[in-house]
């Protein structure tokens, strides 16, 4: 992968987030399909066990 392509798909990955971030149900199918999220909405496997505070003190 030359430079100029390395951009293309930079942009490429930066206009997806954009799209997908701004929209509840492309988020929501982005995760299942990624494996981070069942239907259901809960975390897969892998995922399940991880820590993520709600709020910082």
């Amino acid at each position: 992968m030359n430079d100029q392509e390395r951009e293309i798909f930079i942009k490429m990955l930066r206009e997806y987030k954009d799209k997908i971030s701004k929209d509840k149900e492309l988020s929501r199918d982005f995760l299942i399909r990624a494996g981070i999220y069942t239907k259901k909405g809960k975390l897969t496997k892998h995922y399940k066990h991880l820590c993520i505070p709600s709020s910082q003190d």
